[in-house]
């Protein structure tokens, strides 16, 4: 992958172009980018890409898929942990009642 500040400025402009279509792709059906041909005709037609451009665009195209499966990771992640804390703060609610029954002091969080 080309760093930014080696792009041309056409470079730079169907970049932009590709991740606004990503987004807007995201937003209507949830997924990235089918990196398939229609798909990719698709975006270079809706950008104006010449056929000399076309490894670029895959190129970038792929950049928005990685970047895409990164974030659902992370969402998923996030999602595991929060699930995680819930289930330790249920357990140990649990166990403070628990040690309250048998006469010990537990002492409240403020």
């Amino acid at each position: 992958m080309t760093a930014w500040n080696n792009l041309s400025e056409r470079e730079k402009e169907l970049d932009r172009q590709i991740g606004q279509l990503a987004g807007l792709n995201f937003e209507k059906t949830k997924c990235c980018f089918d990196m398939i041909d229609t798909t990719i005709e698709s975006v270079m037609r809706e950008i104006g890409a010449f056929p000399r451009e076309r490894d670029f665009i895959i190129d970038r195209m792929m950049k928005n898929v990685e970047v895409g499966n990164a974030i659902n990771k992370i969402d998923c992640l996030l999602g595991d942990s929060e699930n995680m804390f819930g289930k330790f703060d249920e357990e140990n609610k649990k166990w403070e009642q628990k040690g309250k029954e048998f006469g010990f002091r537990v002492d409240e969080k403020k």
